[in-house]
């Protein structure tokens, strides 16, 4: 719930530049994914923290 939340906060951020501001909307989606993935990797999939992929990426 934290990581969900911590990227609303991301994409909601003030920047004034639309470009900056659709940059930093793709790079908190792309975390969010991969945070998702890790969850699922380690939770549901039974691979190790330090073995997922995923993990290794956020």
């Amino acid at each position: 719930m934290r990581i969900k939340l911590l990227a609303v906060l991301l994409l909601a951020s003030g920047c004034s530049d639309n470009t900056t501001n659709i940059t930093t909307q793709k790079a908190a989606k792309a975390w969010l994914e991969s945070t998702d993935e890790c969850i699922y990797d380690v939770r549901d999939r039974g691979i190790k923290y330090q073995d997922s992929n995923y993990c290794a990426n956020i």
